[in-house]
């Protein structure tokens, strides 16, 4: 919280008003929905047998590598279906990335030919540091949505 101080027009008295800082992150409902659509998806890609999974015919050590896009992905879509502050909506989208990904683990115990690995787990870890370092740098790039509706530049 800050304190601006203010010289009232009419009398030349200093006014003390509180500025608050908005800490509250809200989900934009359209991104949202892809978002979702996204997740879905991916639970879908995950989670399915892992037959399926050996019928792609890819050597062993690059199926893990799957999952750092798709977990860059993840976090980048989520960081652009939040709205808020930077540094809680980076901390929020961080830790259900990776809270997803434990659950993304855990529920591979109940698929068939699928085994939860810590290394498909550390894989997912670097996919979300791989999508927040990306989505750091669109959104320290990107101009203030307040200048956009005004109409001024964006350079």
């Amino acid at each position: 919280r800050g304190v601006a101080r203010r010289r009232s027009a009419s009398n030349g008295r200093v006014a003390l008003s509180v500025l608050r800082r908005r800490r509250v992150i809200t989900l934009l409902p359209g991104r949202a929905s892809v978002a979702a659509v996204y997740l879905a998806a991916m639970l879908a890609a995950t989670l399915s047998s892992g037959r399926a999974i050996l019928g792609l015919r890819l050597p062993p050590e690059y199926l893990g590598l799957g999952h750092v896009p798709l977990f860059a992905g993840l976090c980048l879509v989520l960081l652009w279906a939040v709205r808020g502050p930077r540094r809680p909506r980076l901390w929020a989208v961080t830790i259900f990335c990776l809270l997803f990904a434990g659950f993304d683990e855990w529920a591979q115990r109940f698929v068939p030919d699928r085994v939860p690995e810590l290394k498909d787990f550390a894989a997912n870890a670097v996919g979300v540091g791989l999508g927040l370092a990306v989505g750091v740098g669109f959104i320290k790039g990107a101009p203030a949505v307040s200048t956009l509706r005004r109409g001024g530049s964006t350079r």
